[in-house]
């Protein structure tokens, strides 16, 4: 599958819901208080795993949110200026990309994961949070860019400022949302791979002290990929019962994410990387 030799094929979509950890059902837990219908529905139907954020990255029992988009964004362990970003893969490859972010994740998204270098104009947008959805649905439907990645940080505000009610609402929204995002990818014969930095969300209440835990937490990280071309398939990761990423072991970490999508465009994988292709 290559976007470069096939114009009929539609954007590949990089969906970082920053905030989304993966943990046990609870009553601390938004995603729990929320059901997540569209999204099991996605990880029952579709490649679905979790990924290991800080603790694969060598961070402990702390994360360190720039050095995870390092490690998403270039798949190395090692930081260097010399590192390639999935970027730089891109227009190597000649193809099209667009990051799209809301000003509380713009570093994030055009600066860390793109192994700290500058981004030029016309290759991001920058809209409210509450807007992220139907810039992305747009700029899919336009069938103008090969990539597409975008980064929200609703959930992850609302589980920072410890508003549990609020958390939970986002949870709810971002299920709603990954509805109309799924169908356009969908019917623009693209392919979105749903995915996160670290968690928060998924422990934003502490049930002990019934405080809200307002930290980044190390837990797993969910990754969906759903394409027509993968429906049914599991590419030999754990069967979720119900759709429970909680109930399935890591099968890799954010080094991964880069060389998953150069595979899925069908670009080559540089051996050099310490990520792999998960499919």
């Amino acid at each position: 599958m290559s976007l470069d030799n096939n114009k009929n094929l539609g954007p590949v979509v990089l969906l970082v819901l920053d905030g989304w950890g993966i943990a046990p059902a609870g009553e601390g837990n938004a995603f729990t208080q929320v059901g997540m219908p569209i999204f099991r529905s996605l990880v029952n139907k579709y490649p679905a795993t979790i990924l290991a954020a800080a603790p694969a990255i060598g961070l402990g029992k702390k994360i360190n949110l720039p050095h995870n988009y390092l490690a998403l964004g270039t798949g190395k362990k090692k930081l260097s200026p010399a590192n390639f970003s999935l970027f730089d893969y891109l227009e190597q490859a000649g193809l099209k990309w667009l990051s799209i972010s809301d000003p509380e994740k713009l570093s994030y998204g055009l600066f860390f994961i793109n192994n700290k270098k500058k981004v030029e104009a016309g290759n991001f947008a920058i809209v409210p949070a509450d807007k992220i959805a139907d810039e992305l649905l747009k700029k899919i439907k336009s069938r103008n860019f090969d990539f597409i990645l975008a980064i929200t940080a609703d959930l992850d505000l609302a589980a920072h400022r410890g508003d549990f009610t609020a958390t939970v609402e986002a949870a709810r929204n971002i299920d709603q949302a990954l509805d109309r995002v799924a169908k356009t990818v969908l019917d623009n014969s693209g392919v979105l791979l749903i995915t996160s930095t670290h968690g928060n969300a998924e422990a934003a209440l502490a049930m002990n002290t019934e405080l809200a835990d307002k930290k980044d937490s190390v837990n797993p990280v969910p990754l969906v990929i759903v394409g027509k071309e993968f429906e049914g398939k599991s590419f030999g990761f754990p069967e979720a019962p119900g759709g429970d990423l909680a109930l399935v072991p890591p099968s890799g970490s954010l080094f991964d994410v880069t060389p998953t999508i150069l595979k899925i465009m069908g670009l080559e994988v540089p051996d050099n990387l310490d990520g792999k292709p998960l499919i």
